[in-house]
């Protein structure tokens, strides 16, 4: 029971950093952090948030024009269908006009095809 007690540094593994080496490369890494950010503190330019705004807001219109579509449609038909009792005709032939409007609207609308001339 007369064990020695075994030295903390054991194979040749490297020493861990103390307190004062930690700081002294925060310190340094902080210093290169502000260099490269610049003296608005920030180090993405502020014109990229408008534009990543504007890709936003056409992906939210082209998904919009395209649920819009079937919506109406549905509803159109399912109207159709309750007008004239031709159940589930209307509904299902009113639907698939709408898809095919939302499938062009979403063409039209992302310059895929060229608009009408008047």
């Amino acid at each position: 029971m007369n064990e020695k007690p075994k030295p903390e540094n054991q194979g040749g593994a490297p020493k861990a950093p103390g307190d004062s080496e930690l700081s002294a490369r925060l310190e340094k890494l902080g210093q290169r952090l502000d260099q490269v950010r610049g003296p608005s503190g920030s180090a993405q330019p502020e014109h990229r948030t408008r534009a990543d705004n504007s890709g936003l807001a056409k992906a939210f219109r082209l998904s919009a024009e395209f649920v819009s579509g079937p919506i109406a449609g549905g509803l159109i038909g399912w109207g159709a269908d309750k007008l004239l009792n031709t159940k589930p005709w209307g509904l299902m032939s009113f639907l698939m006009l709408g898809f095919l409007a939302g499938i062009y609207n979403v063409m039209r609308t992302s310059g895929f095809l060229k608009k009408p001339e008047a």
